[in-house]
C-alpha cells in the first residue's frame, strides 16, 4: 500500500487486513433535537501480524497528513484518501508464539460526492 507522506515523499507499506470506516459523528443536537454531524470521516487499518519495523514506520507518521490509496465505503475501488495518522495501537497475541498486531486511525477525512479531502 503506497502512503503519501507531505507533498513529495512516498512510503511503502503493507496492505492492512481489514479497513474499517468510522462515519461522521453527532456533534450536536439542534433545538428540535434533530443530530448535526460532523464533516469528518475516520478510518480504521488492521493489521494481525507486521515486524517491529513497520509499527515503528506508522509510529513515526502519528499527527502527520498523510494519503492513501485504499476502497471507499462507498466503493470497492480504490480512491485516494487524506487525512492525519491519529493513532498507532499495538495490540499482541498469544497462538503458540507472540504476535505483533497493529491498529491504525487515519481521521479527518471528508468523504462527499466522489472527492476525498482531508479536513484539518
Amino acid at each position: 500500500m503506497l502512503v503519501i507522506v507531505g507533498e513529495r515523499e512516498e512510503l511503502d507499506f503493507p496492505q492492512p487486513d481489514s479497513i474499517n470506516w468510522h462515519p461522521p459523528e453527532v456533534i450536536v443536537r439542534s433545538l428540535n433535537d434533530e443530530p448535526v454531524l460532523g464533516a469528518t470521516w475516520r478510518c480504521s487499518l488492521g493489521y494481525e501480524q507486521v515486524s517491529v519495523t513497520v509499527h515503528r514506520r506508522w509510529s513515526a507518521l502519528i499527527g502527520q497528513a498523510i494519503g492513501l490509496v485504499i476502497p471507499t465505503p462507498f466503493s470497492d475501488c480504490p480512491d485516494l484518501v487524506q487525512g492525519y495518522v491519529e493513532s498507532v495501537e499495538s495490540r499482541i497475541g498469544f497462538s503458540g508464539h507472540a504476535e505483533l498486531g497493529v491498529d491504525v486511525m487515519i481521521s479527518g477525512i471528508v468523504l462527499a460526492s466522489g472527492t476525498v479531502e482531508a479536513q484539518g
